[in-house]
């Protein structure tokens, strides 16, 4: 039997503003558009970002805690202060082998977690992804906040990588 470790230690740094990054995969892009974008020859990225969007047959858009760090939500990992595995085991709160060692700390933790979610509010970056679903956008997911599908319009398709906080899972 494969043992895998949940939440495996990442020392990858977390940029400022995540969500406010627009990644353009070539396959989508079907003109020099890109090309432009990234050799600098475009004088005017956000417009050509947009035009790109615009014409976009098929869109996937992949969100992690950038987009909801802007709401409040405390990242998991990275160098900002409330950075929850900075603080926090994860061995011990987010393990098979945390929770058999201490089922009721970690049904306390995520009950915590849950109650500082539900005041938090979608961002602005939530709703202009609502308007790319209304179109037919896919969001993918790593953030278990429910936040996009908060504001996504009826019948929108968001895939969750890790679940979601809402809901307990054995």
């Amino acid at each position: 039997m494969r043992k895998v470790r949940a939440f495996p230690r990442c020392n990858a740094p977390v940029g400022e503003g995540a969500s406010r990054v627009i990644r353009i995969s070539p396959p989508i892009v079907r003109t020099g558009a890109l090309l432009d974008i990234l050799s600098g020859a475009m004088t005017d990225p956000a417009a050509a970002a947009r035009d790109i969007l615009a014409s976009a047959k098929r869109l996937a858009i992949f969100t992690g805690a950038g987009v909801s760090a802007d709401s409040g939500v405390p990242t998991f990992r990275g160098a900002s202060a409330d950075a929850l595995w900075g603080k926090y085991d994860p061995y011990q709160l987010a393990s098979p082998q945390g929770f058999a060692a201490d089922p009721k700390l970690v049904y306390d933790w995520y009950n915590w977690r849950r109650s500082q979610l539900a005041s938090i509010q979608p961002n602005p970056a939530h709703h202009v992804i609502a308007t790319l679903q209304a179109r037919g956008a896919t969001v993918i997911t790593q953030n278990v906040d429910g936040l996009h599908e908060r504001v996504a319009p009826p019948g929108a398709t968001t895939l969750r990588l890790h679940g979601t906080i809402a809901a307990d899972r054995c």
